[in-house]
């Protein structure tokens, strides 16, 4: 107890290498084990392995009306750093003021005041004001304030205002830079992010996968309902980035088109994404790519009137994914000569609900859709595209509507489910 101790009222001045405490004990450090019913309280380095009821604390806070900056000045003078090298273990909080390399596992708060070389699970929450290397488990948050190289798991939310390098999986999820393969500089770093809603000031790679993706800059990859992003090239990157979505808000190239296929006589079709390989000059034109390449997530609606409801289903609402790339002759837009975007090819996959009444019907009635297109700009239709697609088409369904087509190149009934697969067609006009 303090106060009460085998070193007397100053046990504060001298370093164990074991100690056993029935309530609380306070040393200058521990080097190898530490127990205590409350809490062990080292006023400097040590290291070894801390066992409390309620609190492990590695470098006591002396110095109250110093900042942390002036504080740390000179407790580095007089040589009263408290770094840590171990294990702590307790049910209530762990904290070191300085470097902690090892683990820090916590019933509620574990806190490195400093960098963080190993491992952190808490019940509620974690928090590393510098830099944080290793992994952080916690049920509410994971802080670590510099950047973050390596896990950051959590039920709420992970955080660092610097970059992070590795993984944060959470509700809340946020950065100010993600590395991948799309930096102009060689790197084996990867960034990910898996939560509702991601953050990311900077992503020069790595990937963003949840309901919301915000990025400024984007080079990476975005999968989620809700995308947003800046239209500008990112600078320090080979490549743009890809949103997957279904709605992108930041959209480069977008088009809408209206056509007839032979699935249904009348389509609407609106795309959002962006440019894969556009620089950041003037006209958008790639340097070394024959093509400018577009990454589009494609909305697309399709209705058919009354006299083809019965054989090819009533309206149908789907989601494709399509590379558009545009012919490029030149950096510079000439007036005589070749034109640059005058022709397009593209590919995309896809799949769409088809309803059979005007009421939307849960039932499994799936159209999955392979489609290679290729369009060119006409003077007569006001310099849009008119297009032409051939289309590789399946129809899953376990209903009783099984003649979406009669020109089936494969038929097949399986446990009332039945598959077909035939060859389409799609041509209109592209805005």
């Amino acid at each position: 107890m303090p106060g009460i101790s085998s070193n007397g009222i100053q046990s504060g001045w001298y370093y164990n290498k074991v100690s056993i405490n029935l309530l609380a004990g306070i040393s200058a450090g521990s080097q190898r084990f530490e127990i205590a019913g409350i809490s062990n309280l080292s006023l400097r380095e040590s290291s070894g392995l801390q066992i409390s009821g309620f609190a492990n604390i590695v470098g006591s806070n002396t110095y109250l009306n110093l900042s942390q900056a002036q504080e740390r000045a000179v407790r580095k003078e007089l040589n009263m750093l408290a770094h840590f090298h171990g294990i702590q273990l307790t049910s209530g909080v762990n904290l070191v003021r300085d470097n902690v390399h090892g683990a820090q596992i916590g019933g509620a708060f574990n806190v490195a005041q400093s960098a963080m070389f190993g491992f952190q699970l808490a019940g509620l929450g974690n928090v590393v004001y510098e830099d944080m290397s290793g992994v952080q488990f916690a049920g509410l948050y994971n802080i670590g304030k510099r950047s973050v190289a390596g896990f950051q798991v959590s039920l709420l939310a992970n955080y660092t205002k610097g970059p992070m390098a590795g993984l944060q999986l959470g509700i809340f999820n946020r950065n100010t830079g993600m590395f991948g393969k799309n930096m102009d500089a060689v790197v084996k770093t990867r960034s990910f992010q898996f939560g509702l809603i991601n953050v990311t000031k900077k992503m020069l790679g790595g990937t963003q996968v949840g309901l919301i993706n915000v990025a400024g800059e984007m080079a990476g990859t975005q999968v989620g309902l809700i995308n947003l992003f800046s239209k500008l090239p990112v600078a320090g990157a080979v490549r743009n980035g890809l949103p997957v979505g279904i709605i992108n808000y930041g959209s480069v190239g977008s088009v809408v088109r209206v056509s007839t296929s032979d699935s249904f006589l009348f389509n609407f079709e609106l795309s959002s994404g962006n440019c894969s390989n556009c620089p950041k000059t003037k006209f958008g034109l790639p340097f070394d790519d024959r093509f400018q390449k577009l990454n589009q997530n494609v909305l697309v609606f399709g209705y058919n009137p009354e006299p083809f409801r019965d054989e090819k289903g009533h309206w149908s609402l789907g989601l494709r994914f399509e590379r558009i790339m545009y012919i490029k002759y030149t950096m510079i837009p000439m007036r005589r000569g070749p034109q640059n975007k005058n022709f397009f090819l593209s590919i995309g996959a896809g799949v769409h609900h088809i309803n059979w009444t005007h009421k939307f019907r849960s039932e499994l009635n799936l159209q999955p859709s392979l489609a290679f297109t290729a369009g060119r700009k006409l003077a007569f239709l006001g310099f849009r595209y008119l297009y032409g697609s051939l289309r590789l088409n399946g129809y899953i369904t376990n209903s009783d509507h099984h003649d979406l087509t009669r020109k089936s190149v494969l038929y097949e009934n399986k446990e009332n489910t039945f598959r077909k697969l035939w060859l389409g067609y799609g041509m209109g006009v592209q805005f």
